[in-house]
């Protein structure tokens, strides 16, 4: 099993290569990169991240909205 290093969830190894919660590809080699390939993917990382981050922000925010008001 492995951990998605955007959200987090353990996923296991027959998952495709894709994390089913956030569909960060889970193949992506980090042995023999070169250094502007780690570069490249150390701003991709980051930039998936903070997109989760919002992502699961806005839906808290949203359930919360909805329990307020009743909808």
């Amino acid at each position: 099993m492995k951990e998605c290093p955007v959200c987090k969830k353990t996923v296991m190894d027959d998952s495709n290569g894709l994390c089913m919660k956030c569909g960060w590809d889970l193949n992506y080699y980090h042995s023999g990169l070169t250094r502007f390939e780690e570069d490249r993917f150390k701003k991709k990382l980051k930039i998936a991240r903070r997109n989760w981050n919002f992502l699961v922000s806005a839906v808290k925010e949203n359930r919360a909205l909805k329990k307020r008001f009743n909808i």
